[in-house]
């Protein structure tokens, strides 16, 4: 499994904690990590499309640009995937992954850069990616 050099930033914890838990379960599922990007590629892509990303997902992908958390339990979506004004969802909504692999995405509302989690109309708010990096390393720890 590559792992991408972890960054110093506000993720820097939670990623090495999550990073831990990949080796550990390595035999038993899927963790993919791809290479981090750089603030030029996060500030170009920002300025091509006319979207801010919130911090707290600038700093994941300084780590992976794109991964795949246990198989299906979490997808988080590098640059070249994120889904801007997705047919069937609110104009103002950002898609940047996907949770548990049942339809459930995770997303940021353009407005006011916080993000939650859609389950066909049911909103959970996590306010910043740490909070759903927080989330994951509980759920793996009492896998």
């Amino acid at each position: 499994m590559y792992i991408p050099k972890i960054p110093d930033n506000q993720l820097s914890e939670k990623i090495k904690e999550l990073v831990e838990i990949a080796i550990d379960l390595e035999e038993e599922t899927c963790f993919e990590f791809s290479n981090s990007t750089t603030n030029d590629k996060i500030n170009e892509w920002q300025e091509k499309n006319k979207v801010i990303l919130p911090e707290s997902y600038k700093e994941w992908l300084l780590f992976s640009n794109g991964s795949i958390i246990d198989s299906t339990r979490a997808e988080f979506y590098g640059l070249d995937r994120i889904k801007i004004y997705p047919q069937s969802f609110p104009s103002d909504y950002v898609i940047i992954g996907s949770l548990v692999g049942d339809g459930e995405v995770l997303c940021f509302s353009k407005n006011d850069l916080k993000i939650f989690s859609d389950f066909h109309g049911k909103i959970k708010k996590y306010d910043n990616f740490d909070n759903v990096l927080m989330e994951l390393v509980n759920d793996l720890n009492n896998y």
